[in-house]
């Protein structure tokens, strides 16, 4: 589909994103490097990436039937990413580790993030020049409590951060990213929003956040950096109700506050955030079951936000932006129209001004 900041939307063609309607689809990531795009997910059950040719081609399924087929039960990919060494995708359960120094031919990376993270959950990556990072909650069977952080500088050599300063097995982490000096991540603390930030990769420090309030619990479950500004974005709990909030660093991470997220109410969910340029974008779905509707969000600074609902996503059934990246001044995203009896992925094109 495409969108302007009003919420109007035409169909874009994907056939070859699906292969035509498929029992089982999702798309969850979404990623541009160098004029070429990635999105991932799953497809039948099978881990799956997709990969648009560059200028705005075609989209391929480039993950091959032996590679994928080898990961035991249903699994898919969570998060993609590309750095200094190539490409990253990353899923569960635990985990889904892919790697490609092309964006077309992947392979499962056998590295010790592979078995140290058996069972690992939330799994997420991110990368900058110096690197990448992976961020997982590996609390099940067999691993230590709490969240997971590994490094790698080149998707060879995996190393797990040690050093994470009030680690417990009450802590999550639900999200990362990174700018050109920075890794950050974000989750929650006893029950509070946290933040903890590295720029080396294995040593972390920790930023717990007040609750919102009225608040008896919040977690942050999105995070994106634009220069000095971080937005970071999440669900807090109010009598008994799950309502969207939204943090805003103007200081690189170093210190939050919280700001208003529009009207957005209880019943809201955030499915995806990104920088650019042009400031921040997020996509939100609200609804009953399986009547969802998609909404964006823009912000130029993260202080404040305007909404616009996403129309012509394809009539009754349910409707998801599941990953936004940003394309110079536009945003490009990746979602799903689903229904009962189909699933059929979206684009979605954010128009400046």
């Amino acid at each position: 589909m495409t969108a302007g900041r009003t919420g109007a939307v035409r169909p874009v063609s994907l056939t070859a994103i699906a292969d035509g309607v498929v029992p089982e689809l999702a798309v969850n990531g979404l990623a541009l490097a160098g004029g070429e795009q990635i999105a991932v997910g799953s497809a039948e059950g099978y881990p799956a990436v997709w990969r648009q040719t560059p200028g705005g081609g075609s989209w391929s399924l480039v993950t091959s039937l032996p590679v994928v087929s080898a990961y035991p039960g249903l699994s898919g990919l969570t998060s993609v990413t590309h750095g200094p060494a190539g490409w990253l995708a990353v899923g569960e359960p635990g985990p889904v580790v892919l790697t490609s120094a092309d964006g077309i031919t992947w392979q499962r990376d056998g590295g010790p993030i592979g078995q140290d993270l058996a069972g690992a959950s939330a799994i997420t990556a991110a990368a900058n020049p110096a690197g990448y990072v992976v961020a997982a909650d590996a609390s099940g069977p067999g691993n230590s409590p709490g969240p997971d952080l590994w490094w790698s500088p080149n998707l060879t050599s995996w190393t797990r951060a040690t050093e994470m300063d009030d680690t417990s097995s009450s802590n999550q982490v639900q999200a990362v990213a990174a700018d050109a000096h920075e890794l950050m991540a974000v989750g929650s603390d006893g029950g509070h929003p946290a933040v903890w930030t590295t720029t080396d990769g294995q040593t972390w420090t920790t930023i717990v956040l007040d609750l919102p309030p009225g608040a008896s619990a919040a977690v942050l479950q999105r995070v994106a950096v634009d220069g000095d500004h971080v937005v970071a974005l999440g669900q807090e709990t109010k009598a008994g109700e799950r309502v969207p909030f939204a943090e805003l660093s103007p200081d690189g991470g170093a210190s939050w506050q919280e700001v208003p997220f529009g009207s957005a109410g209880p019943g809201t969910a955030v499915t995806a955030l990104t920088a650019g340029p042009g400031g921040f974008t997020v996509a939100s779905q609200t609804g009953t079951p399986g009547q969802q509707d998609a909404q964006i969000w823009t912000s130029a600074t993260g202080s404040s936000w305007a909404s616009a609902q996403v129309s012509g996503l394809g009539g009754d059934g349910a409707h998801e932006i599941a990953a936004l990246v940003s394309s110079g001044s536009a945003v490009r995203g990746i979602g799903l129209n689903a229904t009962a009896q189909s699933q059929q992925p979206v684009i979605v094109n954010l128009a400046p001004g």
